[in-house]
């Protein structure tokens, strides 16, 4: 199998994968791809579920991100309903909360991607 072929597969898969301990289908992505389409498209939509501490701390936060913490979540799902068909790229440290938050916002109808890895994959 070749190289693209092989890259393209892992990619479909990663965006099509199953939460273990949810029946909530939702997608990610590595970092690396993440990244690459951050550096293609600064204006894309991250939401950054940390806490304020953490947003503003040492790891930083990607530009133009919204911080919404994930004890919040729920009240940006109304704000967020106009944002139907635009992805939203969730982050959080390290993958887990926004892993969570992922799947309630697609839960309740948003265009939501997990960036795996989140902020201490960002600055490696």
């Amino acid at each position: 199998m070749n190289y693209k072929k092989s890259m393209l597969i892992t990619f479909t898969l990663s965006l099509n994968l199953f939460s273990c301990t949810s029946s909530i289908m939702y997608s990610s992505v590595s970092i690396m791809q993440f990244k690459n389409i951050y550096s293609h498209n600064k204006k894309i939509h991250v939401i950054d579920v940390r806490t304020l501490i953490e947003f503003y701390g040492p790891l930083g936060h990607v530009k133009n991100a919204i911080h919404r913490p994930l004890s919040e979540i729920n009240k940006t799902i109304f704000d967020l309903k106009n944002a139907i068909n635009i992805p939203i790229y969730v982050i959080c440290r390290s993958g887990g909360r926004s892993k969570h938050a992922t799947e309630i916002l697609v839960e309740n109808g948003i265009y939501a991607i997990n960036v795996e890895g989140g902020m201490k994959a960002w600055n490696q």
